[in-house]
């Protein structure tokens, strides 16, 4: 009896992992201290970061991105990384940096130019990445 009820709940835990996966989105317009909405989109892919985990989508709307040195997330040797990306995904449920539908996004770097240090525009340590369909 208890191996019946232990295997069902496997069987519902796998078939709904899928469900609990967030959707969040990151626009020009936006800012970092909306909810990540489609309405209320963020403005930066290193603020989905922080929201974003196993398994979700984050989708970036189109348009040009212009970057400023305020926006460094972090310094890493001789690099300024815009975007330290960190945040690992899992197997079977990666995080997914995809742009919006047919939208263009285009992330422009030209203002950033800190003192003595190279410009990583997304610098990546974590696993289970997926990045699709922006320049």
């Amino acid at each position: 009896m208890y191996q019946k009820i232990f295997f069902t709940a496997c069987l519902f835990l796998l078939c709904t992992s899928g469900v609990f996966a967030k959707t969040w989105y990151v626009a020009n317009s936006g800012s970092n201290v909306n909810s990540g909405t489609i309405s209320k989109p963020f403005e930066t892919v290193q603020r989905a970061q922080e929201a974003a985990s196993a398994g979700d989508t984050v989708y970036l709307r189109g348009g040009t991105y212009l970057l400023k040195s305020t926006q460094i997330a972090r310094n890493e040797g001789r690099y300024a990384c815009v975007n330290f990306i960190d945040k690992s995904g899992k197997a079977g449920a990666p995080i997914n940096y995809w742009n919006y539908r047919d939208e263009k996004p285009v992330f422009d770097f030209s203002d950033i130019k800190p003192a003595n240090r190279r410009v990583a525009a997304f610098y990546v340590t974590a696993s289970y990445i997926h990045f699709k369909g922006f320049e």
